[in-house]
């Protein structure tokens, strides 16, 4: 269960110290976004999360979601938008899918740069997954999903593949990606993709841009597309990860 904004009593080391700490509660988004990146990991230790390699944006938005704080100012957090057509998923699948959540993939362990278990996934199957949506229209959507996801995907690092060993149905695959004209590591996106593990059908996802809880930001499409590369190109592991720097960044708008 979510924790109540204004109920949560985090320990921090004080701002240029290194062994006393005071406590202090956060109620708002400004009271996140106020903390060191030190301070959001702290808070992410106490709430048992493992990766910590994530942008101090990234971060922000993460211990948001562990306590239950809105982005948006709006008081309560936001959920992630429900796909229009569910690609044809079970009950308990869409169930097990929606407990899978930035935070859950944050916790998760067993992550490989290997693909010799991950679905087959071709740029057919991205393109279905990024169009669905009831939001704009078709046109709009062609030209902003997928124009922009091929823009982003040489953008895309850091990717990596859990085959979920514990879930019959769905694996998962998760990737860092610049922001637009920048390579400070503070400002890069953290995103996953959950995938059918028999049809190899993208099911859900989630960034931390502002439109992350689409399921279907360019950002995601990029991470999709550039899978769908390596399995059709070279087919069983991913490339080494990159430095944030090391990665080209797109001149246009994220």
């Amino acid at each position: 269960m979510a924790s109540v904004p204004g109920n949560v009593v985090c320990k921090f080391s004080p701002a240029g110290t290194s062994s006393s700490t005071s406590q202090r509660k956060l109620f708002s988004y400004n009271d996140v976004v106020s903390l060191s990146k030190k301070q959001l990991k702290g808070v992410c230790r106490q709430k048992n999360i493992v990766d910590l390699d994530h942008g101090k944006a990234a971060l922000q938005v993460l211990v948001c979601e562990l306590l239950g704080i809105s982005t948006t100012g709006k008081g309560v957090r936001e959920k992630a938008e429900p796909r229009r057509k569910q690609h044809g998923l079970e009950p308990d699948v869409l169930q097990e899918l929606g407990k899978m959540t930035f935070a859950w993939a944050s916790r998760l362990t067993g992550f490989t740069k290997q693909l010799h278990k991950c679905p087959e996934i071709d740029d057919a199957k991205v393109k279905g997954y990024l169009l669905d949506t009831s939001c704009i229209t078709p046109e709009m959507a062609r030209k902003y999903k997928l124009t922009r996801s091929y823009q982003l995907k040489h953008m895309i690092h850091s990717v990596k593949f859990n085959e979920l060993p514990s879930s019959v149905h769905l694996c998962v695959i998760k990737g860092r990606c610049n922001l637009s004209q920048s390579t400070n590591e503070d400002d890069v996106k953290s995103l996953f993709c959950v995938l059918e593990k028999e049809r190899g059908t993208p099911a859900g996802g989630f960034c931390s841009c502002t439109a992350g809880q689409s399921q279907s930001c360019g950002h995601i499409g990029a991470l999709l597309f550039t899978v769908a590369d390596v399995i059709s190109s070279v087919g069983s592991a991913l490339p080494p990860d990159a430095t944030c720097t090391d990665v080209p960044c797109y001149g246009g708008k994220s």
